[in-house]
């Protein structure tokens, strides 16, 4: 259940674990009409490279939406993607700027890096419900 001033939606929830991010746009979610969506990201392995690399996490018309330019060489393994600078295994939920974002135009939910990655694991979960007749959201 999603919590929201007033009450609860019932929700339903998505995952793509193991993304180990390239250069450039990698999809996580693909999305049809119109969403609520609540993003969780936890880095399961250290993000290593060969260069400097900044992941954003976003849509594809504002790519960073979700988690503006953040060092990759701060995923690391055990911490919560929450904002441009992981640093908690525990986090509170409501204090993240992630409190829910209602998506309409929308196609793709991404990542977008650069540099160059070497070894690195990020698991994307999300909560969504629809708004709009027929809409979904689905793992890319």
């Amino acid at each position: 259940m999603l919590t929201f001033p007033g009450g609860f939606i019932d929700g339903k929830r998505i995952a793509r674990h193991g993304v180990s991010p390239g250069g450039g746009v990698t999809n996580i979610f693909d999305v049809e009409g119109d969403v609520i969506f609540h993003p969780i990201v936890i880095c399961k392995e250290t993000a290593t490279t060969s260069d400097a690399i900044t992941v954003i996490f976003g849509v594809n018309t504002d790519t960073n939406l979700f988690l503006t330019s953040t060092n990759g060489a701060l995923l690391t393994a055990g911490l919560i993607w929450h904002d441009s600078t992981p640093s908690e295994s525990v986090f509170q939920y409501r204090q993240s700027p992630h409190r829910g974002y209602i998506l309409s135009n929308v196609t793709n939910i991404s990542i977008t890096t650069t540099g160059t990655w070497t070894a690195g694991k990020l698991d994307f979960d999300c909560w969504w419900v629809p708004l709009s007749a027929g809409a979904k959201l689905s793992v890319s």
